[in-house]
């Protein structure tokens, strides 16, 4: 057992060098010999390369310590320009030497030291302490050289202060333990400061300085050449390194710009990056803080490369828009070269292989420009990026894929056939249906055609559009997994007739309804199909359409059936349709189960192949219809379309562009008609139908939008969910800066406001609305009898389109997305509108519009022929910023998480450093942010304005944006889509017809007059004929009075049900068979005529200056 140790034993004090002698670790890291992946230079290419060496890190730092103070020197004397190394292998010995001013050769007073004595002999002494001092030097806590010191056999210190006309020398040996007396002798040289020190080599494991070391310390004097300013030259053991910029420096290790692309920019004096490709599929870094080289990077690197990263994923995203791609997957990719000049830096450890200090404490900022960053992406650097995105998705792809098994458990609503997966498992077919009522049709239609071999699953929803979905969606997508599961479909695998019967199921029959929906349905499937597994549509009959009537004629035995509304139109047009029963299947759930199983008896017969011919038509329609990339080739391909074309059902099979063409097209058609805005009363369809139930409702008193909501689906056979029209319905009441310049609707209760976009709408159980008194000015009733209108089966419902007295399109404008279209008409002034109307109405020229929101207080102007500035307003005080307004479509809550995320406590970046504090006084209707800011950056943005008049202040604080007009996409009068240059070219479209409108209405309005005067003379003279006993009526069979009617020529007229009829007369009531009541109608008579005759000596024009007139008076009075 040892002896017991003493208290005095155990708890020690360590002198200062014994303390470091005892804890290399702490101050020089590793001392012992190791195998190490380090850059080296190779002396025969001039390269630097990527080398394993045997070395020791500690004895590497000690070298590197002197090196990094005499490059440090630079800083404090400019006229420093020369750093000698020499390195001598066989003496063991280094020297390293710079001709910048000698240190001062003066006791020191309070430490009665010599000065380099006390800097280089004693530790915690040196001239980096004062934390005020903002420095840019690699040293900082009173160590480095004395650490080589320490770590030396023989330490020597030379010095030439040329101020007092002294040359100093002095040896340090043995560890420091021993000091030589200096020698101090006049001379009157150049001044110089030498360190010469034969390392320790013993403590280092190592009896001489390798060829290891010594290439990995040449490689080190080069980073000096490249990181110290141009006029500073370096030479090593008598060699003048001539790399002296950064970038050349990266040639170093990436060869010619052909061998590896790269970009470089010097942000500003105390910045440089470089970046390329990575060479190894990892991230790779040379960085540089102050000189130091930071071997692990650090927060210099990190906040460069944050900002590459974003920006090539912002680049990546533009160009594939759907895809998902993880920050890591672009950091691996990138090789990136980092030369900072950092303020008082902050290291890890003593080793200095990473920087600690926050960005906020840089001192400088760097911001990579946009064109750095487009440039790194014209190189490879993009493609590899895409390439790890497809590996991972693949692979992510590869757990969800689908194996043949008997049994299969957990999918919700599947109803298995009972021998998928098992041996006749080729036999069997998937039916796949829109929703749930099609499943119980299905369900129906099995009980004749038995379980065995036929399963069904229903669809929720429409199916993803794999072609451009990201991998993640794709991989995440329960629906599709669903399919993989059930079908045992395997990613990638190439599917023969010989290899069917690897699969649960043999085919595919889609059952969906048999409206334009269904058929979008179809083709997402098909495009599912084509994208992941083209080789089973190239199998005859692996994926048909079950098809089930769309409308039934019935007329007692005899029944018609039609599968397109074309066929039946042509069958209505042609043949005698009394007493013909008609039905419209909106959905398969409208049919009976008897109906379903008679479908079914004849299964095989209603089925129709959909057949992938593996031919480059067949690629092509199906990507024209589901690529967005395909845009513009879609606007073609719609300009084609014909409405009376349809697939024949009577062919048993079909391909894919007939599909396409002939189906799809028409759903595509539909979602533009559904997605754009007519130009004639800027309303979707969605839009005239609640305004169609509003006034048919007769909506005066508020109701709750729920209610609202679900009445206007049911008189209008709105099909697309209660939810979609209620969301419609809130829309068209919102009334906050960017919204509707004119709400239709009355917004009783929380409808949203500008704080989040109107997405902070209560439930629309709890609000209430109802039609504004506007709208009624705009929309006028008179109008109604001359539109024309859409019907739902035999129901006459919404108008095709309203004809308001001004132009709506361009009073709210308008935003939305359908295939192969997509617009955004601005906001215009009413008052402009109507202005323009009332010229073009005289004759006079437009006034150019300009966009305009009601209520916004901030400025709008032209920038070009299509685009315009929206700008906030703000004003400055000192160092305090006010903003009081915001860019339209900036909604507040969004710009107060930019502030947040601006700050100097939570910003992560300089680059978004600059808000100091902020207050916030807003309201749900103003805008009020006070901005606290360093006073030097408002004063340098704001002395930065570009041609435009926008200063860099506004541009920082995002308080400007733009207006495009050069996507106005608006269905014409024609009904036709039409691009719009300017919104001049919209009021000409709609002048037009609202002007025919106008006179449709005059001769309506005249035409009506004139049957009503018709109608008071006949009466008039009915009377007059009963009291003078002229007719007789009582006791009278009805024909007889009408042919006594007849004699005296009183006219028919026509009624809703029965024909022509004397009923006006006949249904009189006795009261009114006075004399008194004769005087009444000739009065009503008279005034009639007055107002004919004004209404003949207007023109339509006329009539709708009145209208503006009335408008204008009621905008008057609510100040709008």
């Amino acid at each position: 057992m040892p002896p017991k140790k003493s208290i005095e034993e155990i708890y020690k004090k360590l002198g200062d060098v014994e303390h470091v002698l005892k804890n290399p670790g702490m101050y020089i890291g590793q001392i012992s010999k190791l195998k190490i992946e380090d850059w080296v230079i190779n002396e025969k290419t001039k390269k630097i390369e990527r080398k394993n060496i045997n070395y020791s890190p500690g004895l590497y730092k000690i070298y590197d310590e002197i090196l990094v103070n005499a490059a440090d020197h630079k800083m404090r004397d400019s006229s420093l320009n020369k750093i000698t190394i020499d390195i001598d292998i066989e003496k063991n010995e280094i020297s390293i030497c710079n001709n910048g001013k000698g240190i001062p050769v003066e006791i020191h007073k309070e430490e009665n030291l010599y000065v380099p004595e006390l800097i280089f002999g004693v530790l915690k002494t040196g001239t980096s302490y004062d934390e005020n001092d903002k420095k840019v030097i690699g040293g900082k806590h009173g160590l480095g050289a004395k650490l080589t010191a320490i770590h030396s056999r023989e330490f020597t210190l030379e010095t030439i202060d040329d101020e007092r006309g002294l040359k100093y020398v002095q040896t340090f040996k043995d560890n420091l333990s021993t000091k030589l007396k200096p020698k101090i002798t006049k001379n009157k040289g150049k001044p110089y400061t030498k360190i010469t020190f034969v390392p320790d080599l013993d403590r280092f494991e190592t009896k001489s300085l390798n060829e290891d070391i010594y290439h990995l310390m040449k490689r080190r004097a080069y980073d000096i050449s490249a990181t110290t300013p141009k006029d500073v030259n370096i030479f090593f053991n008598g060699e003048k390194l001539e790399f002296k910029t950064f970038d050349k420096y990266g040639d170093m290790f990436l060869g010619t710009k052909e061998e590896n692309p790269r970009v470089y920019e010097m942000c500003n004096e105390r910045w440089e990056i470089m970046a390329s490709p990575s060479l190894n599929d990892q991230f790779q870094q040379v960085s540089f803080v102050n000189g130091i080289y930071t071997s692990n990077g650090g927060k210099h690197v990190d906040y460069i490369l944050g900002q590459i990263t974003k920006g090539l994923i912002e680049i990546i995203k533009k160009k594939n828009k759907n895809i998902s791609i993880k920050e890591s997957f672009v950091k691996e990719n990138i090789w990136l070269f980092v030369k900072s000049t950092i303020e008082n830096p902050d290291f890890n450890s003593q080793t200095k292989e990473t920087l600690t200090t926050p960005v906020k404490d840089f001192g400088s900022t760097c911001e990579v420009s946009k064109g750095f960053i487009k440039k790194l992406s014209e190189t490879d650097i993009v493609d590899d990026i895409l390439a790890i995105v497809e590996s991972k998705a693949n692979k992510e792809l590869k757990k969800t894929e689908g194996k043949k098994k008997g049994v299969l458990k957990g999918i919700k609503k599947l109803d298995d056939a009972n021998k998928a997966g098992k041996k006749e498992s080729s036999r069997c077919r998937l039916l796949l249906t829109e929703g749930d009522s099609a499943k119980t049709f299905a369900v129906s239609g099995l009980s004749v055609i038995g379980r065995d071999y036929y399963g069904v699953f229903p669809l929720k929803g429409k199916p993803l559009n794999v072609r451009d979905a990201d991998k993640k969606q794709v991989t995440n997508n329960e629906e599709l997994n669903n399919i993989k599961q059930i079908m045992g479909l395997q990613h990638g695998k190439d599917y023969t007739k010989e290899n069917l019967s690897d699969l649960r199921y043999g085919g595919i029959v889609i059952l969906t309804d048999q409206d334009v929906d269904g058929s979008h349905i179809k083709g997402l499937l098909l495009n599912l199909f084509h994208y992941y597994w083209p080789s089973l549509l190239k199998i005859p009959g692996f994926i048909t359409v079950f098809n089930t009537p769309l409308i039934k004629a019935t007329k007692k035995d005899e029944i018609k059936i039609f599968y397109n509304e074309y066929e039946f139109k042509e069958w209505y047009k042609s043949n005698a349709t009394k007493g013909w029963y008609i039905k419209y299947y909106k959905g398969l759930g409208t049919s009976s189960a008897q109906e379903a199983k008679e479908y079914f008896k004849d299964f095989e017969k209603n089925l129709q192949q959909i057949i992938y011919k593996n031919d480059e038509s067949g690629s092509k329609s199906i990507n024209l219809a589901f690529n967005k990339k395909e845009a513009d080739n879609r606007k073609n391909w719609l300009a084609s379309y014909d409405k009376e074309s349809y697939i024949d059902r009577k062919e048993k099979a079909i391909d894919l562009p007939t599909f396409v063409n002939k189906e799809l097209i028409h759903f595509s058609n539909y979602d533009n008609l559904r997605s754009l805005p007519k130009a004639l009363d800027g309303l979707k369809p969605s839009q005239r139908k609640a305004l169609f139930g509003v006034f048919k409702r007769n909506l005066s008193k508020e109701i709750k939008v729920a209610q609202i909501a679900a009445y206007i689906a049911d008189v209008s056979a709105y099909h697309h969910g209660e939810k979609s029209m209620q969301d419609t319905v809130v829309n068209m009441a919102q009334n906050f800066v960017g919204s509707n310049n004119i709400n239709l609707l009355q917004p009783n209760g929380q409808f949203g406001t500008r704080l989040s976009g109107g997405s902070d709408a209560a439930s629309p159980r709890y609000i209430f609305t109802m039609q504004e008194e506007i709208t009624l000015l705009i929309y006028k009733s008179i109008d109604n009898y001359i539109l024309d209108y859409e019907m739902d089966d035999t129901r006459k419902i919404e108008p095709v389109n309203y004809l308001p007295i001004i132009c709506m399109s361009l009073v709210n404008g308008s935003l939305g997305i359908g295939t192969g279209y997509s617009t955004r008409v601005p906001n215009y002034n009413p008052r402009d509108i109507i202005l323009n109307i009332k010229n073009k109405i005289n004759g006079d020229n437009y006034k150019k519009m300009v966009p305009w929101y009601r209520n916004f207080k901030g400025l709008i102007n032209k920038k070009d022929s299509t685009t315009f500035w929206c700008r906030g307003l703000f004003s400055v005080n000192k160092n305090i910023v006010t903003i009081t307004e915001l860019p339209i479509g900036k909604w507040t809550y969004k710009y107060q998480e930019f502030l947040e995320n601006s700050s100097v406590e939570k910003s992560k970046t300089t680059k978004a450093k600059f808000v100091q504090s902020f207050e916030k006084h807003f309201t749900d209707t103003t805008v009020d942010f006070k901005i606290k800011i360093d006073k030097s950056y408002i004063e340098k943005w704001l002395e930065a304005v570009d041609s435009d008049g926008i200063t860099d202040l506004e541009k920082v604080l995002k308080l400007n944006d733009t207006i495009s007009i050069s996507n106005m996409y608006l269905f014409d009068a024609e009904n036709n889509i039409k691009k719009f240059k300017n919104p001049e070219e919209v009021l000409d479209i709609y002048f037009e017809a609202r002007l025919i409108g106008y006179d449709k209405r005059r001769k309506y309005m005249i035409d009506k007059i004139t049957h009503d005067l018709m109608i008071l003379d006949a009466k008039a003279q009915f009377i007059m004929a009963i009291i003078n006993k002229k007719l007789t009526i009582n006791n009278r069979k009805k024909s007889d009075i009408e042919k006594d009617l007849e004699k005296m020529k009183l006219p028919k007229v026509q009624t809703e049900t029965n024909g022509k009829s004397y009923d006006y007369l006949l249904k009189l009531l006795i009261y009114n068979l006075t004399k008194e009541k004769v005087d009444e109608l000739l009065k009503q008579q008279e005034k009639l005529k007055k107002e004919l005759n004004i209404l003949k000596k207007k023109k339509s024009q006329d009539l709708w200056m009145e209208d503006l007139e009335l408008l204008e008076q009621y905008m008057n009075k609510i100040k709008y």
